[in-house]
């Protein structure tokens, strides 16, 4: 059996990268878990400070840029949607 985990990863403007005081939310499914990430998806693409780049993303970790110029190809720092599979014995 296995579980699968959506949690954020965030990729700070500082030397500090952390994935304290997000919100990881544990699925039995994967359907479930990927109806998750967009949902998570839609909801930053609303908000003005996040784009998403297709460009470094995948399957399994959406990245978000914070203040992007898409001219210079630069940001301020990031951060990343996840799905990863735990492996679960019972």
């Amino acid at each position: 059996m296995d579980m699968y985990l959506v949690y954020e990863k965030n990729y700070a403007i500082d030397d500090v990268d952390c994935i304290e005081e997000c919100e990881m939310k544990l699925y039995s499914s994967l359907e479930t878990a990927k109806r998750e990430i967009s949902k998570r998806k839609e909801s930053y693409e609303r908000e003005i400070l996040y784009t998403f780049l297709p460009s470094k993303s995948s399957e399994k970790c959406l990245f978000f840029a914070v203040n992007y110029n898409e001219k210079e190809d630069t940001y301020d720092g990031a951060f990343c949607v996840c799905l990863c599979k735990i492996p679960v014995e019972k």
